[in-house]
């Protein structure tokens, strides 16, 4: 395979269907770039080929079902040829199969004969005859348009400024997506952010910058607990409630250990310290400021914490 160029190359196992086909990538390099100058890769995975196809056949199938439920035949039909193509438009958007699904109109007359003034029918009755009109319709799939969204089944663009990374090297870095994902989560989650009172973008803009920030302290507070953990060999800290082992300790889990820490002092009447009393910290907490780096005197504590 071309590492500029692109190619075919095996992927890692189904993970949605035991014994299922293993998931095959395709990509390539579009010879023309953004307006910016980045990079255009495409891609087309087995795996979403697989599932757009089948989404499509379903909602097609569906949306066939819905409208002859809708003409069953213990129903009442269509009086008009509008009020059946309305119906139908309504079928057809509400299963998001426009693109290929088409209404054909069938016209039923039948005849009818009825009686012409009041009265008994006799031998004399003069009858008058009518002709009734009734409607149906029936979707029909559009070979033309089923074949172009076959064609775009699977397929998926990435933008990239690293001009580095070969075409399976870069798929294989958005990979990486779901961790930021799971990261970006937690603004609504950790934080609750919601800046829907704010009534001017650029603040909205400044607000969720401000939250990103916060989020990168987050990954650097705990990247560095862990890799300390890591180093020293330590496999977990006990920052749970009822001091249960975290073997990955969030950022959350080490501030929760250190929220509400309080310092008092004790004043004369002259104003001097006479003494400083601080809230007593747990050994996990006491142990993840070490692993951090911060200066413990700040939290009343003296000596050597290493061993902690």
């Amino acid at each position: 395979m071309n590492q500029r160029k692109g190619g075919r190359w095996q992927g890692e196992k189904n993970p949605r269907r035991q014994g299922g086909p293993d998931i095959v990538y395709q990509g390539m390099e579009s010879p023309q770039g953004t307006e910016e100058g980045y990079r255009i890769l495409w891609y087309r995975s087995s795996q979403k080929q697989e599932h757009e196809r089948y989404d499509r056949d379903k909602r097609m199938r569906e949306a066939k079902a819905d409208l002859e439920q809708r003409q069953d035949k213990g129903k009442k039909p269509f009086a008009t040829a509008e009020e059946a193509l309305a119906k139908t438009q309504e079928v057809i958007d509400s299963h998001r199969v426009q693109e290929w699904l088409r209404p054909r109109l069938k016209e039923q007359r039948t005849e009818e004969y009825k009686q012409i003034g009041p009265g008994r029918p006799g031998p004399k009755t003069k009858y008058r005859r009518a002709e009734k009109k009734a409607y149906t319709v029936e979707l029909e799939e559009d070979p033309e348009a089923a074949q172009e969204a076959a064609w775009c089944d699977g397929l998926f663009p990435l933008v990239s400024n690293d001009k580095k990374l070969s075409v399976k090297e870069a798929s294989q870095e958005y990979k990486y997506q779901p961790f930021l994902e799971k990261r970006h989560e937690q603004l609504k989650s950790v934080h609750a952010v919601t800046p829907v009172w704010l009534k001017e973008p650029r603040r909205v803009a400044s607000l969720l910058w401000v939250y990103f920030v916060v989020e990168l302290v987050q990954a650097l507070v705990e990247r560095e607990v862990r890799q300390r953990m890591a180093e020293e060999r330590e496999w977990w800290l006990r920052l749970y409630p009822e001091q249960r082992k975290s073997a990955a300790p969030t950022a959350w889990l080490v501030f929760s250990a250190l929220e509400g820490h309080r310092r008092h002092r004790l004043l004369d009447a002259d104003g001097r310290v006479l003494r400083t009393f601080y809230d007593p910290l747990s050994p996990a907490a006491e142990r993840a400021l070490v692993l951090l780096g911060v200066d413990t005197a700040a939290y009343g504590l003296e000596g050597d914490l290493e061993g902690i």
